[in-house]
């Protein structure tokens, strides 16, 4: 408990302290300076980011995995958008003495809407609501529930708790979101995003409380783009009995072009359970391949993605 209250407080106060930070920075700006160029000023967006990984590894234990995440999201003239994101996560597993196993298993379904707008120029902040549909179950008989748990932590780690909220198994995710991005110079923008949530119990176990925090530093230099970030998720009841709190480091580089985006990210855990710098000395990895681009109408500058 004492975790979860020190992830709130952090959070809160890196939201926070990225707000404020922006109002300083843009309130020294001229009134007229135009907003520097961003990547994309159209309606539409769409994503995919497919990671692979070889954690866990040991000396009787070898496993691999990939987790698909696609995304899509629509943005209106007045700063309204509307998301959509989905997934699946696929596993094999090889134990000694064992028969090898594999599964692929959906992850949930999550339906959002958001509210953008730019107070200040270079800064924009927002505010979503997203609700899931849980697809994320258990199939059911204790090995093959035991994979598809497997396979969903192996998810969330390879992609740096991005999203973490389409792993979650056996819930109805409502998550909350407040966000603020601000765009410093013409080449660095930071964002900083905040998201508690509210997992409702599809079967015998209780409902819990979830928060996801974001921390991201990008630096484009066109058509070169590279970011550094940290991830950080936390939940008020262990998952069967296992601690899920993850510290995540999440970084890449790519390509910046008219319309699309390519990354090449490596994610890491830093701290317990699947960190670096944990106790057990095989820390969960993954390496992403993230390609997102942009259709439909043009908006306002200063509602575009950055």
């Amino acid at each position: 408990m004492r975790r979860w209250c020190n992830t709130v407080v952090a959070s809160a106060a890196v939201l926070a302290a990225s707000a404020g930070f922006s109002r300083g920075a843009c309130a020294a700006a001229p009134a007229s300076a135009a907003e520097p160029p961003l990547p994309s000023q159209r309606a539409g967006h769409v994503g995919i980011d497919a990671a692979l990984t070889a954690s866990p590894h040991g000396p009787t234990v070898s496993t691999l995995g990939a987790a698909l995440r696609l995304s899509a999201e629509y943005r209106f003239a007045s700063g309204l958008g509307l998301s959509l994101a989905g997934g699946t996560s696929s596993v094999s597993l090889d134990v000694e003495g064992q028969r090898s196993r594999s599964g692929t298993f959906p992850g949930n379904v999550l339906l959002g809407v958001r509210l953008e707008r730019a107070p200040f120029p270079g800064l924009q902040l927002g505010a979503s609501l997203r609700a899931g549909a849980p697809l994320a179950l258990y199939p059911g008989g204790i090995d093959d529930n035991r994979l598809a748990e497997l396979a969903y932590a192996m998810a969330a780690a390879a992609q740096g708790f991005v999203e973490p909220f389409l792993w979650q198994p056996n819930v109805v995710p409502v998550v909350l979101g407040a966000q603020a991005t601000l765009r410093t110079v013409d080449w660095l923008t930071m964002r900083a995003q905040l998201a508690p949530a509210h997992l409702i119990s599809v079967n015998q176990r209780p409902s819990r409380w979830a928060i996801a925090t974001q921390l991201d530093a990008a630096a484009a230099f066109r058509p070169f783009l590279a970011h550094v970030g940290l991830n950080h998720f936390a939940s008020t009841l262990p998952l069967e009995n296992r601690d899920r709190a993850q510290l995540a480091l999440r970084a890449g580089a790519g390509a910046l072009l008219d319309e699309q985006r390519v990354l090449l990210d490596v994610s890491m855990g830093l701290d317990d359970p699947y960190g670096a710098f944990q106790s057990a000395p095989h820390p969960w990895w993954g390496v992403s391949i993230v390609v997102e681009s942009s259709f439909g109408t043009a908006i306002p500058a200063s509602r575009s993605r950055p």
